[in-house]
């Protein structure tokens, strides 16, 4: 049981890691195919925490498929801390 603990919070690790890469790809996406000014583009693609997304991004299915992406990031983040707070007390 153990063993099933460790590679689970191993695994939200990688998968944390995987989609902020996933989410950043996306952000380039949506700055290339946006119908917008370079300016705005760049900002979609920069500002931290996905502000530019949802400033200068109108379409409301791209907005639910950035969301739900932000949701299933904070929760496979969460379990990956679980993996270093144990680390951390030497359990």
């Amino acid at each position: 049981m153990f063993e099933v603990m460790i590679f689970v919070l191993i695994i939200s690790f990688y998968i944390s890691l995987a989609l902020a890469i996933a989410m950043f790809a996306f952000r380039v996406f949506l700055g290339v195919s946006a119908e917008i000014n370079w300016k705005e583009k760049l900002l979609i693609i920069v500002l931290p925490l996905g502000f530019g997304v949802f400033m200068y991004v109108k379409n409301a299915i791209w907005l639910k498929v950035y969301r739900i992406a932000i949701v299933a990031l904070l929760i496979a983040s969460f379990i990956a801390s679980l993996f270093l707070f144990y680390g951390e007390l030497g359990l």
